[in-house]
Parts: structure tokens; sequence; C-alpha cells
């Protein structure tokens, strides 16, 4: 009889000892959801607080050459920006939408949201270029990339011709 009560003296305890991990298990799972409710609440408000400061830097004044479809176009949040060197306006256009289109391809996004990004790559004359354009004159990033190159022709490369190696002569020292 003694046994029996031993065994179920321990069998007790080891009820005792499992409901108060269980306890401990659930207080740790409701302070956990507690501080996880709260994390959420703060990236929440977060979010809408960067969407308020995006309208901000995204809305420009009246007179914006892109069109109001590319303007109303948010780019995404975790959208991977293209690390390029700015354009100022003396480099070969062509060279500059290629390296631009190059890391696109890494990015992704919308036609709108290549026009708004392509915007952030321009600098200096470049720039001041693009803001001269009249207003909602840029409706696609086609225009654009075309609108690009064809202002600054100027400055692309040029292959020399067949033409211009018939001039060239060996000097009397080679």
């Amino acid at each position: 009889m003694e046994e029996a009560n031993a065994e179920n003296l321990a069998a007790r305890r080891e009820v005792i000892e499992t409901r108060r991990q269980m306890d401990k298990t659930i207080r740790g799972q409701d302070a956990f959801q507690c501080a996880n409710d709260d994390l959420l609440r703060r990236m929440q408000t977060r979010d809408e607080q960067e969407r308020g400061r995006r309208t901000e830097i995204v809305m420009p004044k009246e007179g914006y050459p892109l069109s109001a479809s590319i303007m109303s176009e948010i780019v995404p949040q975790h959208f991977i920006i293209p690390k390029i060197h700015p354009f100022i306006g003396n480099a070969d256009p062509e060279a500059h939408l290629k390296a631009f289109n190059a890391q696109m391809l890494v990015s992704g996004g919308s036609d709108a949201v290549r026009s708004k990004v392509f915007v952030g790559t321009l600098a200096g004359t470049a720039l001041k270029w693009f803001c001269s354009l009249p207003r909602s004159s840029i409706s696609s990033f086609v225009v654009f990339a075309r609108t690009f190159v064809e202002r600054f022709a100027a400055n692309r490369v040029k292959l020399p011709k067949m033409a211009n190696h018939f001039d060239v002569r060996q000097g009397s020292y080679q």
C-alpha cells in the first residue's frame, strides 16, 4: 500500500510540475503575443507615417513633366533603387539608359515606377532640362527615354568611320 501511495504521490507531483510548465508556457505565449501585437501596431504606425512623408515627397508642385497617371503610381515599399552614377548632361545618354535598364531588370517595377525612378538618376544640366519640360509631357517611360536620348544625343560616343582611317599615315620614326 505504501508503494501505491508513493507512486500516487510521484504521479501527483509530476502532474503538478507539468501544469506549472504549461502555465509558464502559456504566460510566455501571452507575453509573446502582447509583444508581437505591440510591434505590429508600431510597424503600422510607422508605415502610415512613411506613406504620409512619401506622399509629400512624391507629389510635386504644378507643372511637373510626368503625367498624372505616372505621378499617382506609388513606388513599392521594398523597391530596390538602382545604384548608378547620376547623369549630369555631359555623357552618353544611351550608355546611361542602358545602365539604368540593366539595374531595373533586378528591381522590376511598372512603367510608371521606371519613369519616377529615372528622374532620380538625373543631376545638373540634365535635371534642369527635365524640370523645363512641359507639364505632363511624359506619359510613359518609352516617351521619357526617347526624349532624353534626343536631347542629349550630341553627347553620344561617336565611332570612327572607315573613311577616317585612310588619313592615318605612318610616321618616319616608326
